[in-house]
């Protein structure tokens, strides 16, 4: 007659788990028998299926997560009947609770079948739950590694004017011993690599390159050697429409990747994730000078502004121009500035009336006044002609100023193009 087989009862050791995290863990199931009806005579090949899954319940009721069939290897589908010590080792699922959380994730359940045995044998037994056990799912927030950056190094480069330069430096990142752990995975890290003016990289960033490394150099691992060398990251230069000025050195930032799996990125501020080294430049510098003006502030040269309608009247008033000192170069030549003035019945000068505007109100040498950066730029003792024989007091309540770029020689760029500022003025 065929050999029988009839299962008593399945037992899994108990499994941790990962959250946010796709974790593989490895069980153990152990199977006993129904002595009195399975043969021990039961063996050959493809005797046993075994089939691994999460539940909710302690019982397996409910819906299956994440489950994973036929765990077995061939040798351990071919293992023969015992009635002691009759078990599985190491066998694996993946719990990916990369999107979920630990609901579904109580219990680990497996369940014994028969598979496709060759020489044959017979199952006996109805009862379900003989064939299946669960253990307990421990649920845990994964470690997180900590990367703490202490410095970044990078090495200097040289460009040539009038060209898109498609050059590269080397970065060298060195972390802190103490409070590094192992960091590997994908997507580790993000290099930024830019040109500056200042040897710190702080004010305006050119060219910058929001990614340098290659694929192969955002995953470099950190596993027990603290430095982290990234040869050749981009650091493009387009001088095709600028000359050598902004691109004094050539600096290098380190940042936090997209990382799997995650770990805690850490740093003493800017000045230990960036550094910054010397460009050499094939030309002298040609940098256009730029000024950003913020503020303009108007006041009369002595008392209180004051003018009187039905007659003529002069003006006399000092300007200052203040600058964002980060964005504001020296400026020298000719011709450089103008200061359009006029009467308003608002205090900002943009809306309302705009009696008498004049643009021609500074002298000469005022116009070529020297801007030393980063100012502010003073022009004392400007004085205006207003004819107010027409005009009447309800539109007259301030005096504004507005200054702009004239024709300079030598250029410069300026942004805003033109700011302007207003003062309280009696009419009578």
């Amino acid at each position: 007659r065929e050999p029988t087989v009839e299962f008593a009862s399945v037992t899994a050791t108990p499994v941790t788990i990962f959250e946010e995290s796709e974790t593989p863990v490895q069980t153990t199931v152990s199977v006993t028998f129904n002595e009195e009806r399975t043969d021990l005579g039961v063996f050959g090949n493809s005797l046993w299926q075994v089939n691994l899954w999460f539940s909710k319940a302690p019982n397996s009721a409910g819906s299956s997560t994440d489950p994973a069939g036929s765990v077995l290897t061939a040798t351990q589908a071919a293992q023969p009947v015992s009635f002691s010590n009759f078990q599985f080792q190491d066998l694996e699922i993946v719990a990916d609770l990369t999107a979920t959380g630990c609901g579904k994730y109580r219990y680990i359940c497996a369940q014994i079948r028969r598979d496709e045995p060759v020489p044959s044998y017979k199952q006996l037994g109805k009862d379900r739950d003989a064939a299946i056990g669960c253990a307990p799912v421990t649920c845990t927030r994964a470690t997180v590694e900590t990367a703490l950056v202490t410095s970044v190094t990078n090495t200097p480069v040289q460009i040539n004017p009038d060209e898109n330069n498609d050059v590269t430096t080397d970065v060298t990142v060195t972390f802190d011993q103490g409070e590094t752990g192992t960091i590997t995975g994908q997507n580790l890290w993000r290099v930024e690599t830019w040109y500056s003016k200042s040897d710190t990289g702080v004010g305006s960033r050119i060219d910058l390159t929001d990614q340098a490394l290659n694929a192969a150099q955002q995953s470099q691992t950190i596993d027990g050697c603290y430095t982290l060398v990234f040869g050749g990251a981009t650091a493009q230069a387009d001088l095709r429409r600028a000359g050598c000025g902004k691109y004094l050195f050539i600096c290098a930032r380190i940042k936090k990747g997209t990382p799997e799996p995650d770990y805690e990125f850490r740093d003493g501020g800017s000045t230990s994730t960036t550094g910054c080294s010397a460009v050499t430049c094939g030309g002298p510098p040609q940098e256009t000078p730029h000024i950003t003006p913020t503020r303009l502030t108007v006041a009369p040269s002595s008392g209180r502004f004051a003018v009187a309608t039905g007659e003529p009247n002069t003006l006399n008033f000092d300007v200052s121009i203040a600058f964002d000192p980060s964005d504001t170069d020296d400026v020298s030549g000719s011709n450089l500035w103008k200061i359009i003035v006029w009467l308003s019945d608002t205090s900002d000068g943009l809306t309302g009336s705009r009696i008498q505007e004049t643009e021609d109100t500074i002298t000469s040498a005022q116009r070529n006044s020297l801007l030393s950066a980063p100012g502010p730029l003073e022009l004392s003792g400007v004085s205006v002609e207003i004819d107010l024989r027409r005009e009447k007091c309800k539109r007259i309540s301030y005096v504004c100023a507005k200054f702009k770029k004239s024709r300079p020689t030598p250029n410069y760029t300026m942004s805003p193009s033109q700011v302007s500022g207003c003062a309280p003025c009696i009419c009578a």
